[in-house]
C-alpha cells in the first residue's frame, strides 16, 4: 500500500489557466490575504476546477492560521471529490490507545491508486454518548482527510479546523481590519531625536533603522515600544565619537575597541561580536563623511563583503573593519563607486 504525505502546500495548478502572476503570488507567499477579493475569487474558482468540484455548492471556506489565510475543505468537497473521482473508503478496525481513539481509512480509485490516511480523537473521561460520538468524528476525519489527500489537496478539512488553537474562521476571506498602532507624534519625535542629537547621532532615522532592523521613514512613523527600544539603544557618554572631528586611523580599526570591562562578558574564543547600535552608527557617519548617500550604505557595504547587508547592526567587527577600511581608499581615490559598483584597480579586479 502506498501512503502519499500530506502538506500545507498550495494546491497543484499546472491543469489550470491562472495568470501567472497570482499563481506566484499564491505558491510563493501561500497567503490569500495578499490577493484582491477578485484575485482570490479567481483563485477559489481555479482550484475548484482543478479538483473537479462546482463552486456554487461552496465547498470550500478561509481560515486564518499562523498569520496566513488559506482554504479549508468543508463536509461538502470531500463528499463531492469522492463521487468525481469514484473514491471508494474502507474503514479499519478503531485503535484504542493512550486516551486517544485512532481510526484508518484506506481509500481506492476507480483507477485502482491506493492510499490511507488516519483520524485521531481525544476519549479521555468520556461514556456512552460522547464516547460514540468522538469514535465517529475519528472516522469522519480519517474520511475526509484520506479523500484529500487521494486528489492531492494538501489542505485542512473542518473537522481539524476546529481542533487548532488560534485558527480563526474567515467568512468570505475578508480578514477583520488591523487595530490601528498609535504612533509617536511630531513633539515626541522631536524630543527623542534631540535627544539622540545629544548623544552625537546625527542622522537619527538611520539609527532607528539598525536598531530596529526595518526601513523607517520618519520618527513619527515608531511606535510608543519602538521609540523605547531606540532610547534604549543610546550608547553611553565613553562611546560617542564624532567621526568627522576623530576620523578612522590609516590601520582601519573600527568601530575604536570598547573601554576595558565593556566586553568582558563576550564569549571567550567565539571570534565574533555583533556592532551595537552605536557602532553601526558611527560606520554610517563614516560612510556619509566620504560622500555616499545613506541609501549607497548597505549597498556598499555589501559590494565591499560580497554578500546582501541590511542592517549594520548584523555585521561583526572584522566584516565592519573590512567596510571601514575600505572606505577609506574611496576617499583616497584608490577605488570608485560608480552606479551602485565598486570599481577596483584593474590589478586588484584581474585577481
Amino acid at each position: 500500500m502506498t501512503t502519499n504525505s500530506r502538506s500545507d502546500a498550495a494546491p497543484e495548478l499546472a491543469t489550470v489557466n491562472l495568470a501567472a502572476e497570482l499563481v506566484e503570488k499564491v505558491v510563493v507567499d501561500g497567503d490569500l490575504s495578499k490577493l484582491s477579493p477578485a484575485e482570490r475569487l479567481s483563485y477559489y474558482r481555479a482550484v475548484c476546477d482543478s479538483v473537479g468540484l462546482n463552486p456554487l455548492t461552496t465547498p470550500f471556506a478561509y481560515i486564518h492560521l499562523n498569520g496566513k489565510l488559506r482554504l479549508y475543505a468543508l463536509k461538502g468537497a470531500t463528499d463531492q471529490l469522492r463521487n468525481v473521482h469514484g473514491i471508494s473508503i474502507e474503514l479499519e478496525p478503531p485503535i484504542f490507545q493512550d486516551d486517544l481513539v485512532i481510526v484508518t481509512a484506506v481509500a481506492k480509485d476507480r483507477n485502482g491508486r491506493v492510499d490511507s490516511d488516519t483520524g485521531a480523537v481525544p476519549i479521555a473521561g468520556l461514556k456512552g454518548e460522547a464516547k460514540a460520538n468522538a469514535i465517529l468524528k475519528a472516522i469522519t476525519k480519517a474520511k475526509r482527510r484520506v479523500t484529500l489527500s487521494m486528489v492531492g489537496l494538501g489542505m485542512l478539512d473542518e473537522t481539524e479546523v476546529e481542533t487548532i488553537p488560534g485558527a480563526q474562521v474567515v467568512p468570505g476571506g475578508e480578514l477583520p481590519a488591523a487595530r490601528e498602532v498609535p504612533r509617536l507624534s511630531p513633539a515626541k519625535a522631536k524630543s527623542l531625536q534631540e535627544k539622540l542629537e545629544a548623544a552625537g547621532i546625527d542622522d537619527a532615522v538611520a539609527f532607528a533603522n539598525d536598531v530596529l532592523m526595518r526601513e523607517v521613514g520618519a520618527l513619527t512613523d515608531l511606535t510608543t515600544a519602538e521609540a523605547l527600544r531606540v532610547f534604549e539603544a543610546l550608547p553611553g557618554d565613553e562611546d560617542v565619537v564624532d567621526v568627522e572631528s576623530k576620523p578612522a586611523a590609516d590601520d582601519g580599526q573600527f568601530p575604536p575597541e570598547p573601554p576595558e570591562g565593556v566586553a568582558a562578558d563576550l564569549p571567550k574564543g567565539s571570534g565574533t561580536r555583533l556592532l551595537t547600535a552605536a557602532e553601526a552608527g558611527r560606520l554610517h557617519k563614516k560612510l556619509a563623511a566620504v560622500g555616499l548617500s545613506r541609501e549607497e550604505h548597505h549597498a556598499f557595504a555589501s559590494a565591499v563583503l560580497g554578500a546582501e547587508v541590511t542592517s549594520f547592526t548584523l555585521l561583526s567587527r572584522e566584516q565592519a573593519v573590512e567596510v571601514n577600511a575600505m572606505a577609506d581608499r574611496l576617499a583616497r581615490g584608490e577605488v570608485e563607486w560608480k552606479g551602485g559598483e565598486l570599481v577596483l584597480p584593474p590589478e586588484e579586479d584581474a585577481a
